[in-house]
C-alpha cells in the first residue's frame, strides 16, 4: 500500500474518497520541522517579501 487509498463507489452521480494509509500519515512527522519554521519565521518572510515587492515597483 502506498500513502493513499483511493476508493471509488459505483454510484451516480460519481464518488471517490481518498484517505492516508499509515505511511502517509507519517509524512506529518517528517513536515512537522518545516511547519514549525514558517511559523516563526511568519513575519520575517513577510517583511523580505514587502521589500523585494517595493524594489520591483522601482526597478
Amino acid at each position: 500500500m502506498g500513502i493513499k487509498v483511493r476508493t471509488v463507489y459505483p454510484v451516480v452521480p460519481p464518488k471517490v474518497e481518498y484517505h492516508l494509509t499509515p505511511l502517509g500519515l507519517g509524512l506529518g512527522a517528517a513536515f512537522c520541522g518545516e511547519w514549525v519554521w514558517a511559523a516563526e519565521n511568519l513575519n520575517q518572510v513577510e517583511q523580505a517579501r514587502c521589500q523585494f515587492d517595493e524594489k520591483a515597483k522601482t526597478a
